[in-house]
């Protein structure tokens, strides 16, 4: 149990899924805030709201929205975690590796297994949160 509050960026625009997604997190952060950006648009207008721990990101947007999101967030903010949503099972199967030139990805969850996915979202929250809190701290210490 995780027992500070984590921000959470879910860029996604089924509401179910959505849903689905902040009740796993709640099952071991309750006090998580959730900022949803349902497009490539809400994106850019959101993503400097909070510091965020991880970012959740559904493979699935229309027009490469994921790949976008996921190239602009690792140039913004390469220590953050991203968290791809996926049915597409040649990604799953690794086709599309965590070491591709084109994806920064921490993990990939296949959308049938999201209810049961909390394990490994905590698990990357967990083998992150110091390098998130070191790049936050360094940031800071850089602008003072």
């Amino acid at each position: 149990m995780i027992d500070h509050p984590l921000s959470i960026l879910i860029i996604h625009s089924n509401r179910q899924e959505i849903d689905r997604i902040k009740s796993t997190i709640r099952s071991f952060a309750p006090d998580s805030i959730f900022v949803i950006a349902k497009n490539e648009t809400s994106l850019k207008k959101q993503i400097n709201w909070l510091d965020y721990h991880m970012v959740i990101c559904d493979h699935q947007l229309p027009n490469d929205q994921a790949q976008r999101a996921n190239m602009r967030l690792r140039i913004q903010m390469p220590h953050l975690p991203f968290i791809l949503i996926t049915s597409c099972l040649k990604m799953n199967k690794g086709l599309f590796s965590k070491g591709s030139s084109s994806w920064s990805i921490r993990a990939i969850i296949d959308r049938s297994q999201l209810a049961e996915s909390a394990q490994v979202f905590q698990s990357v929250l967990n083998n992150s949160l110091n390098t998130v809190e070191q790049e936050r701290n360094y940031s800071t210490k850089a602008v003072t």
